[in-house]
């Protein structure tokens, strides 16, 4: 039964008509086949290391600003919430008790 289905599928081979191709097929399918390994060629050659290059540039910048802030933020002084209060409406209250006379 097995046997006589791989039979069937080698057979159905022999049925298979060969098809002429036109003039210069091959040519043309090479000279496309060439065009896409270009293209390829320049996308590894100059695009992937500009990106890669690029994605480097921005880790190290962003590592940078990183660090920047964690040795800034040890450094600076502590607030409370009345002297920030205070300090943005310092100005206010200058202006209102001028304009009061």
């Amino acid at each position: 039964m097995i046997k006589d289905k791989i039979d069937q599928i080698l057979n159905s081979i022999s049925n298979i008509k060969i098809i002429k191709t036109k003039p210069y097929f091959y040519t043309r399918l090479s000279t496309k086949i060439e065009s896409l390994n270009y293209k390829e060629k320049i996308y590894i050659k100059y695009e992937r290391p500009i990106l890669i290059t690029t994605v480097i540039a921005l880790l190290i910048i962003n590592g940078l600003f990183i660090f920047n802030n964690i040795n800034d933020t040890n450094n600076s002084v502590q607030h409370t919430l009345e002297e920030v209060y205070f300090e943005s409406d310092k100005s206010d209250l200058i202006n209102l008790a001028s304009y009061e006379e």
